[in-house]
């Protein structure tokens, strides 16, 4: 049987844009309505306050990019490039409490 082309349908407009990343975000998690962690590949991560649309902390995770960010027990685990996974404590990002290896 031969296959239809559908006519794809364009992606809706964004209802606002997020603006604070100078490299490409590469990670995205949602911690609640109200609060949005993105990772980039310059290995900064933003914690954004999703009703002011600003964000309130911006801190270096690593060295390198940013591949995956997840919510864990109140607070945030970042996976790296450099082969690391940190826990940080969102009331205070100026160091991770637990590093681990990967490699």
């Amino acid at each position: 049987a031969a296959h239809q082309l559908t006519t794809a349908r364009a992606p809706p407009e964004p209802e606002f844009v997020l603006r604070g990343h100078s490299h490409a975000v590469t990670a995205l998690r949602f911690l609640d309505e109200h609060r949005l962690v993105s990772g980039d590949v310059g290995g900064h991560c933003l914690l954004w306050n999703l009703a002011t649309r600003r964000p309130v902390q911006n801190w270096a995770a690593a060295p390198l990019g940013v591949l995956e960010v997840h919510d864990h027990a109140g607070g945030l685990l970042t996976q790296t490039r450099d082969g690391r996974i940190r826990l940080w404590d969102l009331e205070n990002l100026a160091e991770p409490t637990t590093t681990l290896a990967t490699n």
